[in-house]
């Protein structure tokens, strides 16, 4: 059983914070506890670096950081996760100093069950992330491998489509991407390019999309990285300073989504890890928890430790589940877009237009089609070009009428009653209303091609008529 302490004089954080370690969430059993004072918390769980320590910034015994210096000056080594909003440049030197592991919002706003997951992770991370341990009971994670540019659009363009329901500021979702991934892609003369396959992961609850960007093993090296991560927190709302010059990728996530994650060591004793994770949210504005912009950073370095009972005797715990290959974990998590989907934002890749999709060409008739090899001439050029742009406009409506006829019958298929998620509801209500408008669309672009086959074939008689003449 592992043991949680919270320093707090609120007695409701107890029960608020024990919501999140729920026993079927990560299979291992954890207790929390809260004590008023350092005092209050036996010798032998302060000697334990398996046991967790959250510091409420605003007890009046031991206000902001002056717990953590407290904690760790009685030899704790273990994580130690503050309470309460610092400014970010105020919480660098205890993460540097301190072995600060991370700061979150006071427990009335915190994501509990992010919070546990962080802690979780710092027990149990060897190198297999499971994105569900930082979501709420019921979300949904997926992960997935990036080997070109194209694997990395396609993944953009999916997840706006699927969150863009629910709120969330798409222009901060792709900003958001683009900065994790900003390590592994090089501009080139051809265009950006990926440097080696990497890793994202992403998962949603009813509050929040979680993204995730594997990092290269040379990137990370030593303490290095810490130190760059504290100086990122000095410099998230100020300028760069000249002495100082911090990673570019997580000093632009940190200050697009003002929350970061670094996820990295091994909890398994004699064992180690090459894989490094940066995690970031983005919350959505329609979702169950606070409306208020989530601001947090942690820096988790798992490492091995003991389990411990209230009385020190050990109890065999069951292990986490290992994550699934790459392979098992990369599902259909989100539903493919359909016409219409795509939002008014999105950027369209060069020589990529919105019928694209559907077609490589164009079936019009060309200009020698239309004259007469017999006659040795030519029928009138105004005509033909007429007819070229109505044949044109024609072709266009049969692709447009066939894709959205597919567009109806899977949104026909898919369609059903969520039964759990309010958000699920709401989207299925939006769908109707997406397939009605289809629907109607493609009752106009049916009426349309009946009023262009009628010109064409007008035209096209015309063109009979000119060419008798002629002869």
């Amino acid at each position: 059983m592992r043991q949680v302490w919270v320093l707090s004089e609120d007695a409701r954080v107890q029960s608020r914070l024990s919501a999140g370690f729920l026993e079927s969430r990560f299979q291992v059993k954890y207790r929390v506890q809260v004590a008023r004072t350092l005092a209050d918390v036996p010798d032998a769980h302060l000697a334990d670096p398996g046991v967790s320590f959250f510091l409420d910034a605003f007890s009046p015994s031991n206000p902001g950081f002056d717990g953590l210096k407290k904690l760790r000056a009685r030899g704790f080594r273990g994580p130690a996760f503050l309470l309460g909003e610092p400014a970010p440049e105020d919480a660098a030197d205890p993460f540097l100093k301190d072995a600060l592991t991370g700061f979150l919002p006071p427990i009335d706003r915190s994501d509990v069950f992010l919070a546990a997951g962080l802690v979780h992770a710092f027990h149990h991370f060897d190198g297999e992330i499971d994105l569900k341990w930082f979501l709420h009971p019921g979300g949904k994670a997926a992960l997935e491998s990036i080997a070109t540019i194209k694997d990395f659009n396609q993944l953009v363009l999916k997840l706006m489509n699927f969150v863009s329901r629910f709120g969330v500021n798409i222009q901060k979702l792709k900003r958001a991407l683009v900065a994790l991934s900003s390590s592994h892609v090089k501009n080139t003369p051809k265009g950006p390019t990926v440097i080696k396959p990497f890793k994202i992961c992403y998962g949603i609850d009813s509050g929040k999309l979680i993204l995730g960007v594997s990092l290269d093993s040379g990137e990370v090296k030593g303490d290095k990285f810490l130190e760059d991560f504290g100086v990122t927190l000095s410099q998230v709302k100020g300028q760069a300073k000249a002495s100082a010059s911090p990673r570019s990728d997580i000093l632009n996530v940190a200050k697009i989504t003002s929350n970061l994650v670094f996820l990295g060591g091994c909890a398994r004793a004699k064992a180690s890890s090459t894989e490094f994770f940066l995690l970031s949210t983005i919350s959505f504005l329609k979702g169950a928890t606070s409306q208020v912009e989530p601001y947090f950073f942690a820096y988790v370095n798992a490492q091995a430790s003991e389990e411990m009972l209230a009385d020190s005797v050990k109890l065999e715990v069951v292990p986490s589940p290992v994550a699934a290959p790459v392979a098992a974990q990369k599902k259909d998590l989100f539903e493919p877009s359909v016409t219409g989907d795509r939002p008014a934002d999105t950027q369209l890749s060069s020589g990529e237009t919105p019928l694209s999709a559907y077609t490589e060409g164009s079936s019009a008739p060309s200009r020698e089609s239309l004259s007469n090899p017999a006659m040795g001439m030519e029928a009138d050029p105004d005509l033909v070009k007429k007819l070229e742009t109505l044949q044109n406009d024609l072709d266009q409506h049969k692709r447009l009428s066939e894709a959205l006829a597919a567009d109806v019958k899977r949104l026909m298929k898919e369609r059903r009653e969520p039964l759990t998620s309010a958000d699920l509801k709401e989207s299925l209500v939006e769908v109707n209303a997406r397939l009605k408008h289809l629907q109607e669309h493609n009752k106009k672009l049916t009426e349309m091609k009946s009023q262009k086959e009628s010109q064409i074939e007008l035209l096209t008689a015309q063109i009979e008529r000119l060419k008798m003449n002629a002869a």
